[in-house]
């Protein structure tokens, strides 16, 4: 009945998402008045990032004309710290343990594995890609005729829309092309990861994204444990907001619990879905009073 999510008890688990978002808010316009000087175009590139991921924060970073130093020194810090953060997450469920009450097997929550298809059918790919093209060209289109919304906007949104149709949901093909697209991606990021740009804003940058990521970490788990949630799940939930469903299957293989896939692929997905939004908004909230 609920799908990947398998029980009304893991709602909660969509509140990881909201944490970053919040914590970049508040540490934003702290840092940005007070020592850090954090214009609002990273401030809302991370927060799409750690929604999301890195998808996200390449979208967000190029809408709002991010500069290149800053663009590029961000994203090794990005990377650094996603990278931190998982082996974090990995640990904390069995340092936790004391703190997070025991759930006996009967009160485990149960998820139901997401279903997937390894075939691929030449008309299907083809109509897939024929989608996708025809998505991007729209969105650039629209981006022309109304310049206030960002290409990014656009495809996001045309891409949801498109999802809501049964008939693609039936494309085989689907899941294969979007893990192909994620390691192309993910390839092309860290090949661009340069370490010595870091070098140019230094401390600053380490100590914003750490403090975002730490933030997060804090109200995530602290709330867990005060709605008495599954440490595993509240472990996976995070892991799937810092770095996104591919990272969420780390966690969850790991953590050698493979029957929580599903419920870290949809999270990670979700958090795809509404970075983009809540980073550009994030970023012009922060112009509007005053930081810009």
């Amino acid at each position: 009945m609920y799908g990947a999510w398998g029980d009304q008890r893991c709602w909660p688990l969509a509140l990881p998402a909201l944490a970053p978002w919040w914590a970049l808010f508040l540490q934003a316009c702290y840092s940005t008045v007070s020592f850090l000087g954090i214009p609002p175009p990273l401030a809302g590139s991370l927060a799409a990032s750690y929604i999301g991921g890195s998808l996200n924060f390449v979208g967000v970073g190029r809408a709002l004309n991010l500069p290149g130093l800053l663009f590029s020194a961000a994203t090794t810090a990005d990377n650094l710290l996603t990278a931190i953060w998982l082996t974090t997450t990995l640990s904390l469920p069995s340092l936790l343990a004391r703190v997070y009450p025991r759930r006996d097997e009967g009160e485990a929550v149960k998820v139901i594995p997401l279903p997937t298809t390894s075939a691929i059918a030449p008309l299907d790919l083809a109509i897939l890609l024929s989608l996708a093209v025809a998505t991007l060209v729209l969105s650039t289109a629209l981006h022309q005729f109304w310049p206030l919304i960002p290409t990014v906007v656009w495809l996001t949104t045309l891409s949801l829309a498109l999802a809501q149709f049964k008939w693609t949901r039936y494309l085989r093909g689907t899941s294969a092309l979007g893990i192909l697209g994620l390691n192309l991606f993910f390839t092309v990021i860290g090949a661009g990861t340069h370490v010595p740009s870091l070098m140019s804003v230094g401390l600053e940058m380490i100590l914003f994204t750490t403090v975002i990521v730490l933030t997060h970490g804090l109200v995530t788990f602290s709330l867990g444990a005060l709605l008495k949630l599954d440490v595993e799940l509240v472990a996976l939930a995070s892991q799937a907001a810092i770095g996104g469903p591919t990272t969420a299957i780390a966690q969850a293989t790991g953590r050698h619990q493979p029957q929580l896939m599903g419920v870290g692929i949809t999270l990670g997905v979700v958090g795809y879905a509404i970075a983009n939004y809540m980073g550009l908004a994030l970023a012009q909230a922060l112009s509007w009073i005053g930081l810009g």
